[in-house]
């Protein structure tokens, strides 16, 4: 029989160690603190914070305009570009996002930008870190989303170049919440209401490229090996050799980031444009990365499957008939 005084004195360990202890679905606060915008706000009622940490990484982190409501609010998340090797979320604080920005937050949507690690980090897995890095924002401000007076059901994602390819890939891809993850943030949903793509590419599946992209060229996968994209492919998909490419696992590592093998007619609404290049055939990195032919594979898979969609493609004479702007694609999807 354990003496009361034994048993008083387990209780006081139990209770201490309940009281010390870091319990795992324990939410923590995000503690924010207020930060003088980088845009002018002066004639909206929102508030600024800055460097909101979501992992462990540097580059983990976003920063976030909240409109002062007392409803819940929309949310809009914007991925920069870079090729997967550079760039920040500062990037929306330039050209023409500013206003963006001011628009969204004067129809009651709150505005994310986010960072992510890049492909050249030394634990990078290929773009698939950097995707994933993007998976894990998401889910982490859907995870404080009460905290933030964010409606987590209506929730935006868009971006240009890499920043489009991150939010196709969000967009299109089957929920990959993981509901028996002991981590709590993973078990947040992955799907999102609308997705916006910028000088865009059809598929990060590559070896597509040869072969549905830039086929009326006659340019296919092996000539694009030899035209200075090797290495440029080998750190994309962290491999040694470009063989590697056909071994089982990176059959499934490919299927796994083709936006055209996971877009079904179940997907968010998507707004897409390629309008700075012309559509002959590419002559630099930068065409064959931003052509409007990969808009109009994208269009064409889209048509096919019945996926509501609007693509501006000026260069190969398709303008959307609805003549949305990608801020009133957003608000009329989220609001």
């Amino acid at each position: 029989m354990i003496k009361k005084t034994n048993l008083l004195i387990l209780i006081s360990l139990i209770l201490i160690f309940i009281s010390c202890g870091d319990t795992p679905n324990k939410k923590k606060a995000l503690n924010l603190v207020n930060s003088d915008s980088p845009i002018d706000l002066s004639d909206l009622s929102a508030n600024f914070y800055k460097d909101i940490s979501y992992g462990k990484c540097e580059n983990n982190s976003f920063d976030l305009f909240l409109p002062n409501s007392e409803e819940k609010t929309s949310l809009v998340i914007f991925v920069h570009g870079g090729g997967f090797v550079g760039g920040d979320k500062d990037k929306a604080y330039k050209g023409e996002y500013p206003e963006q920005i001011r628009t969204f937050l004067k129809n009651n949507i709150a505005f994310a930008t986010i960072n992510y690690r890049f492909i050249t980090d030394p634990e990078s897995e290929g773009v698939i870190t950097s995707l994933s890095d993007s998976k894990r924002c998401l889910q982490f401000i859907r995870y404080h989303s009460e905290e933030l007076n964010i409606d987590k059901e209506k929730i935006g994602m868009y971006g240009s170049s890499a920043g489009s390819g991150i939010s196709l890939w969000l967009g299109l891809h089957d929920d990959m919440k993981e509901a028996s993850s002991e981590d709590v943030i993973e078990r947040e949903s992955t799907r999102i209401k609308a997705v916006g793509a910028l000088e865009t590419q059809a598929t990060y599946d590559i070896i597509k490229w040869g072969t549905l992209v830039f086929k009326p060229f006659n340019i296919t996968f092996e000539k694009l090996t030899k035209s200075g994209m090797n290495k440029t492919l080998l750190s994309f998909y962290n491999i040694e050799a470009i063989s590697e490419l056909y071994s089982e696992e990176m059959i499934e590592y490919r299927e796994n980031i083709d936006f055209l093998k996971l877009m079904s007619n179940d997907d968010p609404s998507l707004w897409v444009e390629n309008k700075k290049y012309e559509a002959g055939a590419p002559q630099s990195k930068r065409e064959l990365n931003h052509h409007p032919f990969h808009a109009r594979v994208l269009k064409d898979q889209a048509d096919k499957i019945g996926l509501e969609s609007v693509f501006y493609i000026p260069k190969l004479g398709i303008v959307d008939s609805t003549r949305l702007t990608l801020e009133e694609f957003m608000i009329q999807n989220l609001k």
